[in-house]
Order: C-alpha cells, then sequence, then structure tokens
C-alpha cells in the first residue's frame, strides 16, 4: 500500500534537487494564510506575516505599493498600506490654535463662599428600611377572594 508521500518521493528520485537564490526567490511568494477583513482587506494574522508579506512584495508593480504594516481597529488583524507613517498622521491631526488666558472670558458678579455652598445644598434624605416581599404582595391582593386566602396565608408566614 502506498501513501501520498511515497509516490511524491519516487516522482523526485533521480533528479537534481533545485536550489532556489536571487532572481528565483524574487519571483516566488510569501505563502502567508490570510482572510479577508469585513471591509474587504486582506488581513494577515500576526504582524509578522504582514511583515513577511511587505518584504516578499514585487516593487515594480504599479498595483502594490505597499510600505507599512498596522492594526485594524475593527478586525484586530494586520493589513497593509501604501501611506507613509507621515502621511497618515498629517491626516489625522488636528491641529488647534492654542488657548491663552485671554480668551476665557471672566465670571461676572460676586462669587460664592462656602457658607453659601453649603445652605444651597439640600441634605439628602435617609433611605428607610425596604418593604418585605410579602408586605408588597398583601397590598396587591387584598380586594378579591383569591385576595383574602393569600393574605391569610401570608399572615401565618
Amino acid at each position: 500500500m502506498s501513501t501520498h508521500r511515497h509516490t511524491r518521493a519516487r516522482r523526485h528520485q533521480g533528479r537534481a534537487l533545485t536550489l532556489r537564490h536571487g532572481d528565483d526567490l524574487r519571483k516566488l511568494r510569501a505563502s502567508v494564510p490570510t482572510t479577508r477583513c469585513h471591509h474587504g482587506k486582506r488581513r494577515y494574522f500576526t504582524q509578522l506575516d504582514a511583515e513577511l508579506v511587505l518584504r516578499s512584495l514585487d516593487r515594480r508593480d504599479p498595483r502594490r505599493q505597499e510600505c507599512r504594516a498596522y492594526v485594524c481597529p475593527a478586525c484586530h488583524g494586520w493589513h497593509l498600506t501604501s501611506q507613509s507613517l507621515r502621511q497618515y498622521r498629517d491626516a489625522h491631526t488636528v491641529t488647534r490654535a492654542p488657548i491663552t488666558l485671554g480668551d476665557i472670558p471672566p465670571r461676572t458678579g460676586p462669587m460664592p463662599t462656602p457658607a453659601d455652598l453649603a445652605r444651597l445644598r439640600t441634605p439628602v434624605q435617609p433611605a428607610g428600611p425596604a418593604p418585605s416581599r410579602f408586605a408588597t404582595l398583601r397590598s396587591r391582593f387584598t380586594a378579591t377572594a383569591f385576595g383574602s386566602r393569600l393574605t391569610t396565608w401570608l399572615s401565618r408566614r
């Protein structure tokens, strides 16, 4: 009984082993498992996989101009992008004018004292004991015949 592995070994028997180097290796693409993000992008599972594919890209192909890898906040996988980190930062940073103390309008009227603030504060009423579960049931079922039986049953407890 011959297995697949033995068949492959017999097929390569007598042939010289071909070693790949230089331009031969550049033509090969890195075989890395990928899936698709829900945005349609290729998702790599680890940073190492994304970096490996990034290094093995053919730079002469005008369709593949990726230059770095990043973590996707939506799928938590790794993607490749053609946008450099400087371009990304320039596009996503908000520039604001610095705030100075002269920009804040002064408060009008007198400032309240701590005594005024204490007078304005309302005291918190302490909560009484919570009604028991049976008391709420008793008040709900007192008008009917079933309610009277329930009331006697609850009073025995």
